[in-house]
């Protein structure tokens, strides 16, 4: 999927907000730093828009369009591209966002889930993230897991794959893990499954001390 986009100087006025995406909050003082920065510099990134009948609907630069309006700018430079149904965009939007910073586990979780209940095919999201289908279906499961959902909020699970080692583990090793109240890494589920092959079982000590366990 590849949308064609060209430049072009709209007037604020005929720019709307996306309706299938709440507008966030930003914070006034973030604002203030951005417009001193376009005041400076002008414009880096342009914002990107699509066309909906005869208006243009914003997909990505919320931050950019508001610094612009305090500016007092009549017009802004953006990338408008042909009109694009909602998990287009969605895809859109989150691959300029994956592209500008980094991405906590959490974030990226609730990225890959938008564009799911978007519609957008897991193969799409894959190639507009830069990540591995095999990534994308981890993640998907990890969100539908509630373990893995705590954990993800309380920022405790550091990535895709120490989920994947940590769910390897025998139960007792990842209980115990749960109960530390420690981020769960890679390092740590090895750790654990070193402990774990280590550990020999009651019923093992028993038999090398030559004690008969119990009959039902």
């Amino acid at each position: 999927m590849r949308a064609s986009m060209e430049n072009v100087r709209l007037p604020l006025g005929e720019i709307y907000p996306d309706p299938d995406r709440p507008l966030r909050r930003v914070s006034g003082e973030s604002l203030d730093e951005l417009a001193q920065s376009m005041a400076t510099i002008g414009l880096i990134h342009p914002i990107i828009v699509c066309r909906e009948g005869l208006r243009w609907l914003l997909v990505c630069g919320e931050r950019r369009l508001e610094a612009a309006r305090r500016l007092g700018w009549e017009r802004i430079l953006a990338r408008a591209i042909p009109y694009a149904p909602p998990a287009v965009r969605s895809v859109i939007r989150a691959a300029e966002n994956i592209h500008h910073r980094t991405f906590s586990l959490i974030e990226m979780t609730d990225v890959v889930l938008s564009l799911k209940e978007a519609g957008t095919p897991a193969e799409v999201a894959a190639q507009a993230l830069g990540r591995e289908m095999v990534w994308i279906d981890a993640l998907l499961a990890m969100a539908r897991d509630p373990i893995a959902r705590v954990l993800l909020d309380t920022d405790r699970i550091a990535s895709v794959e120490a989920w994947e080692q940590f769910m390897r583990l025998p139960s007792a090793a990842r209980r115990r893990l749960l109960q530390s109240h420690e981020s769960i890494t890679r390092e740590r589920c090895e750790r654990a499954a070193r402990g774990s092959r280590g550990t020999p079982s009651r019923s093992a000590v028993k038999r090398r001390a030559g004690v008969s366990e119990p009959r039902a």
